[in-house]
């Protein structure tokens, strides 16, 4: 695997796309990628014109996915300059109300209502395909999330 490797995933004939962004830092943690919302049937003639389209950030088991049904290397990009995985996440606090933000060097905070800055922030974790799928095909996206 390469940095800027683009990844096809397929499940049921549809295809989301990622960009491989960070390397594991060691066995424990799990790669970097940037994540497009767009849902495709076919495989676009130009593979780099899946990157132009938004995108949020999670973590990814790449180099053990990568042998999975369905995971497909289909090109390499070069990183845009401006995209850097993010040391900073979000998700819903589990030990009470509101959200927890995830900083980097381990700590985090709870606040009950998120600032613009906070919600542009990427869910903490790593998702599965099928939740990938899910959450993609019901128009889930970073401005939309809420706790329920």
């Amino acid at each position: 695997m390469t940095l800027g490797d683009i990844i096809e995933l397929e499940q049921d004939g549809k295809k989301v796309y990622f960009q491989y962004l960070k390397e594991s830092e060691d066995n424990n943690t799990l790669e970097g990628i940037r994540l497009f919302y767009d849902i495709y049937t076919d495989r676009p003639e130009d593979i780099a014109s899946v990157i132009k389209g938004d995108f949020f950030f999670l973590t990814f088991p790449l180099k053990h996915g990568i042998k999975e049904k369905g995971v497909t290397l289909v090109g390499n990009v070069t990183i845009p300059k401006d995209i850097v995985f993010p040391k900073s996440f979000r998700r819903k606090n589990m030990f009470g109300s509101g959200w927890r933000i995830l900083l980097e060097g381990g700590s985090s905070k709870v606040v009950q209502e998120l600032n613009e800055e906070q919600k542009k922030l990427s869910p903490s974790g790593m998702w599965s395909i099928p939740l990938i799928f899910e959450n993609l095909e019901k128009g889930w996206r970073l401005e939309n999330w809420t706790i329920e």
